[in-house]
């Protein structure tokens, strides 16, 4: 049996275990992952979204000015589905 594909992505569940978690802002992950910011903020943001992750928290820097950093509790581990 062929079974329909549709274009697109999903994440799928992991087997029925918690799966750690750690918090990190966007800047770091971006460092961690080696790809440029806005790359992780979108992966962060498309995570955000489906509900997968989440923003804990604002965190300002001591002397620095304008907007405090997002700060995201992110799973340490998920599963990508993807469709052609």
């Amino acid at each position: 049996m062929v079974r329909e594909m549709t274009e697109g992505f999903e994440i799928l569940p992991l087997p029925e275990v918690e799966v750690p978690k750690y918090r990190t802002s966007a800047k770091e992950f971006a460092e961690k992952a080696g790809v440029d910011y806005a790359v992780a903020q979108g992966f962060i943001k498309y995570l955000v979204s489906m509900g997968i992750a989440k923003e804990v928290e604002k965190r300002k820097v001591a002397g620095a000015k304008g907007k405090p950093t997002n700060i995201y509790e992110l799973p340490t581990e998920l599963r990508l589905k993807l469709a052609a």
